[in-house]
């Protein structure tokens, strides 16, 4: 379930999306970050978004309008810094939230 031949994301065709599944964009090793801008409607969001990737960033941004998370977000990530700032509206978040990360910087203010 890797998906090494993976270089490039787009994520345009996606927007006016409201809730993303399971395992959403789970076992992605890209070399840079992906664009989630066109995800800016989402307000649900599965279990094992961006697990285990292999990721360098992620700008959160565009998913301020979460309220509920499911289980393993970020679970297993290579970022060594995440700004959860944007997750304001965040009201339920599931278990193992950034477990096992390798993340040693977590920024969540205002």
């Amino acid at each position: 379930y890797e998906h090494p031949e993976l270089t490039t994301v787009d994520l345009g065709g996606l927007a006016g999306v409201t809730e993303v599944g399971d395992w959403f964009m789970s076992h992605v090793s890209l070399p840079n970050s992906v664009d989630l801008r066109p995800l800016s409607s989402v307000t649900t969001v599965g279990d094992h978004f961006l697990a285990e990737c292999r990721l360098q960033s992620i700008d959160l941004r565009p998913l301020g309008s979460v309220s509920t998370v499911g289980r393993h977000f970020l679970y297993n990530t290579t970022m060594l810094a995440v700004d959860l700032t944007p997750l304001s509206r965040l009201a339920s978040m599931g278990s193992y939230f950034l477990h096992r990360s390798e993340v040693r910087t977590v920024t969540w203010g205002e």
